[in-house]
């Protein structure tokens, strides 16, 4: 079982004047390194219908909004509501309901957030400080977006979806991202032992890991790319464990569940 964290904020609400406070917002907001900016002026037509509930501001009526926006909607949170720093001593999910259109679920934490379990995401997760797991992190693109306004800390974390950190991203075994829909996007520093990207793009301010591929592949230096040769290099840096399947694919699911996967 794992906690509904939507069930621990329904009753978040701005204030009636929040509009006044959307420029002052936005000059909080990272500029993007890949990803568009903000949309000022949708997020202000929705309070001025009188939506002012921040889950329901980040909703979008395509797949999920874009990163810029749902981190907008945080930096308003974060200027008018008092912080509210949560720690959940299970694991966490974050589902999206289809019942309704746009989908409903999305989530605005008003301080950190704390999982001491495994946290996964499936609809839009905004964090309006920092975002500490002590398990793993794994979306589901291109439903979710996570927004972190202050750095994000876990074991590792596997995206297929948007990721935008404003800080930095410290995972303590690996970072790997899969298709090329959707961007990881680091503001400080990325820090990992092993970087992968099965044909995602991620961007950093700076990267650190512990681990490189032998050669520079289609990502970079510090990036394992999945090709055969830096398959090979993986397997060869595991710690006494096979985390090369059949078919030749790193085997991501056996490799989060490792405590201490690399030598």
């Amino acid at each position: 079982m794992s906690t509904p964290l939507a069930t621990l904020f329904v009753d978040l609400m701005l204030p009636a004047d929040a509009a006044a406070s959307i420029d002052a917002a936005f000059a909080l907001t990272v500029t993007p390194l890949c990803t568009p900016a903000a949309d000022v002026d949708e997020l202000r037509a929705k309070l001025a219908a009188g939506e002012r509930a921040p889950g329901a501001l980040v909703r979008s009526s395509a797949t999920a909004p874009m990163p810029g926006d749902a981190a907008l909607v945080g930096a308003l949170v974060r200027l008018l509501l008092p912080r509210a720093d949560v720690v959940v001593d299970d694991d966490v999910a974050v589902p999206l309901d289809q019942s309704a259109c746009p989908a409903r679920g999305q989530v605005v934490v008003p301080g950190s957030l704390h999982v001491r379990g495994d946290l996964r995401v499936v609809a839009p997760l905004v964090v309006c400080g920092d975002l500490v797991v002590d398990g793993g992190v794994l979306d589901c693109g291109p439903q979710s977006v996570i927004v972190v306004l202050g750095d994000l800390r876990c074991r590792s974390l596997r995206t297929t979806g948007e990721v935008l950190v404003s800080g930095a991203l410290d995972a303590d075994t690996f970072v790997w991202g899969q298709n090329n829909d959707n961007v990881l996007e680091v503001h400080g520093t990325l820090r990992t032992a092993v970087l992968m990207s099965d044909d995602h793009a991620i961007e950093a301010g700076t990267i650190e890991v512990k681990h490189r591929p032998p050669e520079g592949g289609t990502w970079g230096d510090e990036t394992f790319d999945m090709s055969s040769e830096h398959t090979a290099a993986l397997a060869g840096i595991a710690a006494d464990v096979d985390i090369v399947s059949a078919d030749g694919d790193v085997d991501i699911d056996h490799l989060a569940s490792l405590a201490a996967p690399w030598r």
